[in-house]
């Protein structure tokens, strides 16, 4: 049951419709990101070996200030 494609996500089979839909958007994209139409989130990223990616980056978002970007830690 899990091994065929799509069941995980509500038992849709790839289509010719939906890879049309794919292709076209993909095609899109690098117009969108030139344009300034479509933008990556921010990143924030916390760097400093283990204990200090723990105590700030932790810290951090157990503190409730991640809205709406990515955590990166580099350890």
């Amino acid at each position: 049951m899990f091994n065929t494609y799509g069941v995980a996500f509500g038992g849709n089979e790839p289509n010719d419709v939906a890879r049309s839909a794919l292709s076209e958007f993909l095609q899109k994209v690098p117009g969108l990101v030139k344009d300034g139409k479509l933008k990556h989130i921010p990143v924030k990223k916390f760097d400093g070996g283990l204990e200090k990616v723990v105590s700030d980056g932790f810290e951090y978002i157990a503190g409730g200030k991640v809205s709406a970007e990515k955590i990166v830690y580099a350890v």
